[in-house]
């Protein structure tokens, strides 16, 4: 069974935190490139969100390289194209579904749907490993994520 990201709620309210992003791309652009992070560029402390209810998901200091590249596009069965990043953890996130390896974009890698633990939109999907249980990791849907700016407005 394949969960399919849902459109903007109804509900949605205004983003109550201000958002990096390039005029070009419409996702945040610290995820364009992680080589560019800096041990001092205080990237461990810049959170990213879910941008439906605006629940810390994860951090830019948990981008990694899956298969040589932090961010992919892939297509699933239905016809729905998703531009993901690879993060090593993601505590914002809990698994509905269980692990299955049918359809699965990284070979070897069962896959879970994995939902933001406070307003439950899907924000992607928890892959582990066949061999192990300790290598996993989080594909998540780049355009459900904000960069949360933790500086004051105004001042």
């Amino acid at each position: 069974m394949v969960l399919h990201p849902p459109s903007l709620p109804l509900h949605f309210s205004p983003l109550r935190y201000q958002c990096k992003r390039s005029r070009t791309d419409p996702f945040p652009a610290i995820l364009n490139d992680v080589d560019n992070q800096d041990e001092t560029d205080g990237s461990a402390d810049r959170a990213l969100l879910c941008k439906f209810c605006h629940q810390r998901i994860t951090s830019v200091d948990k981008a990694i390289r899956i298969q040589n590249s932090h961010q992919h596009i892939f297509t699933n069965p239905a016809g729905d194209t998703f531009r993901i990043g690879c993060f090593s953890s993601a505590p914002g996130c809990y698994q509905r579904t269980p692990p299955t390896m049918e359809f699965t974009w990284f070979k070897g890698f069962s896959w879970q749907v994995a939902l933001c633990a406070n307003c439950q939109v899907q924000m992607g999907w928890l892959y582990q490993a066949e061999a192990t249980d300790s290598a996993l990791f989080y594909g998540l849907i780049l355009n459900h994520l904000i960069e949360a700016d933790w500086t004051q407005r105004g001042g």
